[in-house]
């Protein structure tokens, strides 16, 4: 297990800067969850962690090492990556000792971690088969154990669930987890799917432009986010977001929108001038049939999921989604009168930071 220190970190590719100053720890035993669109530099990130690309800038440190110069395989991880990269012409024993063999293990040790290692990922039966007799789901278990068998300080999975699946995905987020409370090391996982991050992680790090947006846990990243960005992409549907502006009213505080509609919720320390933005997640709006009290918007479609019902509405001005129990008291075209109590409400600056 290892503790990992980012301190300034940056990546260039000649004159494009990939990653930016990035400083953050990972503490010893934990599940990180490196989260972020394509293109935010999530990846790279990763390959700099295990070798696999040069630093430019500032120092990577694992228990306090700094191991920027320190070649891969003296970096005690190991990585699981997107393609599960498995020899076809070896069984699945052959492929999670291939890398024992290489370091020239006695046979008896790299009998016993193979083993080991499917017992733990249960696939003991799989053993003799080769790679075009397994399922998705069962080739990303054989590449988790080539890793687990290397006895790693860090493991590193970059979006290793892409290729599965909705249903295999959603089982091999619990399996990893259980891998995790089982061998207590240190993970860090890439991933592009906001819901892997809320599910899997200890602590998450959103990325966008190559900076870490916020850290911290799934529930403070989700009540708590401290950029638009970070708002709209944590949650799914996402975060209403409306134009708007702010008048201080009476100990209230009066939310204009477009329209000439607008919403008064309780004063707090928030500077009127500088609102632009109110966010508001889908499940937190109180609607009513009755009105006239509230932002008046018009039903544009609904989704039935079931227990649930998404409702797709449009005001003067905006369109954004609505989350509600089900019920059967909605249709298409209906006008609703919508408030928000005043704890989960988001207000955002013109240069989308929380006020």
């Amino acid at each position: 297990m290892a503790k990992i220190e980012l301190v300034k970190l940056s990546k260039s590719y000649g004159a494009v800067e990939v990653l930016r100053d990035i400083s953050l720890v990972i503490e010893d035993g934990e599940f990180a969850v490196i989260v972020g669109p394509s293109g935010s530099g999530k990846s790279t990130m990763l390959r700099l962690f295990s070798g696999l690309e040069a630093i430019t800038g500032g120092d990577l440190m694992f228990d306090g090492e700094r191991v920027n110069k320190m070649a891969p395989v003296e970096r005690g991880v190991a990585m699981v990556f997107q393609n599960y990269a498995l020899y076809p012409h070896m069984s699945v024993y052959e492929n999670i000792a291939f890398g024992l063999r290489e370091r020239r293990e006695p046979k008896d040790q790299i009998d016993a971690k193979v083993r080991h290692a499917a017992q733990i990922l249960q696939i003991e039966p799989l053993l003799q088969r080769r790679p075009k007799q397994l399922s998705g789901g069962q080739m990303q278990r054989v590449a988790i154990g080539r890793a687990i068998v290397r006895e790693p300080r860090v493991f590193l999975f970059d979006e290793p669930l892409s290729n599965l699946d909705a249903a295999l995905r959603g089982q091999m987020r619990v399996e990893l987890k259980s891998l995790h409370d089982k061998l207590k090391n240190t993970m860090v996982y890439v991933t592009h799917d906001q819901v892997e991050a809320m599910t899997m992680a200890d602590k998450i790090f959103v990325m966008n432009n190559g900076r870490v947006e916020q850290s911290g846990s799934p529930r403070e990243v989700y009540s708590r986010p401290t950029t638009r960005f970070v708002a709209e992409f944590i949650g799914s549907p996402k975060m209403s977001m409306l134009p708007c502006h702010a008048d201080a009213d009476t100990g209230m505080l009066r939310l204009v929108f477009g329209g000439d509609q607008s919403l008064r919720v309780p004063a707090t320390s928030v500077d009127a001038s500088r609102v632009a933005t109110l966010g508001v997640r889908p499940e937190d709006w109180t609607l009513s049939l009755d009105g006239p009290t509230g932002l008046k918007v018009q039903i544009a479609s609904l989704e039935d999921l079931g227990n649930e019902l998404l409702l797709h509405v449009s005001s003067d001005t905006d369109a954004f989604t609505l989350r509600h129990p089900y019920t059967d008291a909605f249709r298409h075209g209906q006008q609703l009168w919508l408030t928000v109590a005043s704890e989960a409400i988001h207000l955002f600056d013109a240069e989308g930071q929380r006020l």
